[in-house]
């Protein structure tokens, strides 16, 4: 008895004496991980992640768009000389908040960054966190390379932001929703007693939203009024049993409004129809394809969603011809099914007294191309299939890019979904960074014939090149995003006189790797917000190197964009000028803050806001701004003379309004 006791009394103690271990080993991970995290606190000080919010985990998410389940952002590794810490908490390197016109968060708005770019969900406290890697594959202005930021929500409207450089947080407002009527009448002038109305809102900087049934009002005979809308501009499709269909662009007013918004009047087509009969490549009736017409000036193949059929057992669809507001006269059919090439066929005005309209749909293959280097790394990259015929066909691949277009991954993968069968097909697939330039395009060839239904993998090994990490920083040591030009100067084995060119586009959060033929190189600098360019000259070797380009800035101008009130006006574009030529374009961050670098050049203008406001010279250095007066051109205002280049100055507070 005494022994057991003895045996209890140990196991006691080493049940103790473990959790005392556990205890210290838990205060032991905390400590470092806070001496990490914490700025000038390690090796990592001073890196993109130091004093950046943290996003809980299993808090915002990451919606992966192609199958609409959440996914939990994880965070991309620091950009840092030095070995990257071991960090705990989930860094973000972008945390937006939405809330809505009284402050109060908005929990599950959808935040999208870019045009079709990466998207996230806000959580309980309206907010939604990016990681770097999210940052750098974000879709870019193609005037000004700078990412939009936007924020939607049922029942809300659409908040649309410019994401300025080195942004870290956020803060998007969704107003009250928008709201129209229609004024919906026969070509006899009739009013149209019930409809079905869809509705879509176009932005100018974010482009076109999905398509949705807003909730419709009848208030007079012919009269509804939709809401809540997501855009003060629109498309509205109004679909009639009896009287045919139309498309329209409506404005809209906001909900909060005391005028109601003025009838739009909705000119219904009459009760036209197109017989159609879908069959494949060998003749046979299609069924499940879809169905629908374009109509010139206004819709594409998404847009023409509400006009769209599915074909019977038989292949037969009846579709609805819709009125355009531009009257051209051009339409087309478009149609498409699973495992077949999607097709067109164009219609002439009488398209509904010809009879039935036959489309063929050529049956197709499943091909998947893997890219990798000699080291068996994935190469993002472009690939291109075309359609070969028997004769010139090596010049076929050597020449121009012509077919199908699909984008590899960083892991170096792409599926192409539906590739052509049966024909001579060549696969033709370069690096990512060329994809602006078709010209260099270092690997092609023929493949053998694609079955209908096939699945394929074809791999590509990448000889001969030379993975390079490049960045940009200033003389201060700032991260820098720009583009950079690299012109093939000379390489071994290449032809005397070949001046192959790849644009780059590097970010400030991490290096951008691209893969390069060993040889002498001409390297152009474009770094973003700056007014000045660069030239270098950069040695490809064989073996994987890094390469860091050093600017300096000749002057910079800094300012603050702010309302009547003082309220910052955050994510507004801002164009320097010297008269008509834009020198540089820049967004506002959080707190309105904006600056314009390298400015070699000299400077003239601001203009945001629909105003432009003119710079004149105070002092040595400083300038300041004077205006504002409307963007109507150079001829506006007296044109004063430019301040010369090197600058450098804080023009205090701009004051803007966004009415």
């Amino acid at each position: 008895m005494g022994e057991r006791r003895s045996n209890g009394r140990e196991r006691g103690r080493r049940t103790v004496l473990a959790r005392a271990l556990g205890l210290a080993a838990v205060a032991l991970v905390v400590f470092w991980s806070g001496h990490w995290a914490a700025p000038g606190g390690g090796q990592d000080a001073g890196a993109t992640t130091a004093g950046l919010p943290s996003v809980e985990r299993g808090g915002s998410t990451r919606l992966d768009r192609a199958s609409a389940v959440p996914v939990v952002a994880e965070p991309a590794a620091p950009f840092s000389t030095g070995a990257a810490p071991r960090r705990v908490a989930v860094q973000a390197a972008l945390l937006v908040r939405v809330v809505d016109s009284d402050g109060l968060p908005v929990e599950a708005a959808v935040v999208e960054l870019g045009a079709s770019g990466p998207l996230a969900s806000t959580d309980r406290s309206g907010e939604a966190g990016f990681d770097a890697k999210d940052l750098v594959r974000a879709p870019r202005d193609a005037r000004d390379g700078l990412p939009l930021v936007t924020a939607r929500m049922e029942g809300y409207g659409e908040a649309v932001t410019h994401l300025a450089t080195g942004m870290r947080t956020l803060e998007l407002v969704l107003e009250a929703p928008w709201q129209a009527q229609l004024d919906v009448r026969t070509e006899a002038g009739d009013p149209v007693e019930a409809a079905s109305i869809r509705w879509r809102g176009v932005h100018f900087d974010s482009g076109k939203s999905p398509w949705s049934r807003p909730t419709v009002t009848a208030t007079a005979a012919g009269t509804f009024l939709i809401e809540p809308l997501n855009g003060q501009l629109g498309q509205v499709l109004v679909e009639s049993t009896d009287f045919g269909s139309a498309l329209a662009m409506v404005a809209a007013a906001r909900r909060s409004d005391s005028d109601a918004p003025r009838p739009c009047r909705v000119v219904l087509a009459g009760p036209l129809t197109i017989d159609v009969r879908v069959v494949d490549d060998l003749g046979r009736p299609v069924e499940g394809a879809r169905v629908w017409q374009w109509i010139a000036g206004i819709s594409d193949a998404e847009d023409s969603a509400g006009l769209e059929r599915i074909t019977d057992a038989a292949g037969r669809a009846r579709i609805p011809q819709a009125r355009g507001p531009v009257p051209t006269g051009i339409s087309r059919l478009h149609a498409d099914c699973a495992g077949h090439r999607p097709t067109q066929v164009y219609l002439s005005e009488d398209a509904t007294e010809q009879g039935p309209v036959t489309i063929t749909l050529e049956r197709a293959a499943r091909l998947s191309v893997h890219m990798v280097d000699e080291r068996g790394r994935g190469v993002p990259g472009i690939a291109f299939l075309q359609r070969l015929e028997t004769q010139g066909l090596r010049m076929r691949l050597s020449g121009g890019a012509v077919g199908d277009v699909i984008e590899l991954d960083a892991e170096g993968r792409g599926v192409f979904e539906r590739a052509p069968t049966y024909q001579p097909i060549g696969l033709r697939v370069g690096t990512a960074f060329a994809s602006q330039q078709y010209g260099h395009i270092p690997w092609a060839q023929e493949l053998r014939a694609l079955e209908p239904g096939e699945e394929r993998e074809q791999t590509v090994v990448l000889a001969g090149h030379t993975r390079l990490e490049l960045s940009l920083s200033d003389g201060r040591g700032e991260f820098l995003a720009g583009q950079l030009l690299l012109t093939l100067l000379s390489a071994e084995g290449e032809p005397a006189g070949r001046y192959d060119s790849w644009r780059v586009d590097v970010s400030d959060l991490e290096p951008t790797p691209v893969w390069l033929l060993p040889g002498r190189y001409e390297v152009s600098i474009w770094p973003r917000g700056w007014g000045q360019s660069f030239r270098r000259e950069l040695e490809v070797e064989g073996a994987d190197q890094q390469q860091a380009f050093v600017v300096e800035s000749a002057g910079e101008l800094t300012g603050r964009l702010v309302d009547p009130e003082g309220r910052p006006h955050q994510g507004q574009r801002i164009s320097a000028s010297i008269g008509a030529q834009i020198v540089a374009t820049v967004a506002s961050d959080e707190s309105g803050r904006f600056r314009v670098r390298g400015l070699e050049g000299g400077i003239q203008y601001l203009t945001t806001l629909g105003c432009r406001w003119t710079l004149v010279r105070s002092g040595a250095e400083v300038v300041q701004a004077r205006g504002p007066g409307f963007d109507n051109g150079p001829g506006f205002h007296p044109d004063p003379d430019a301040i010369p280049g090197g600058v450098t100055g804080d023009i205090g507070e701009v004051v803007g309004s966004r009415d």
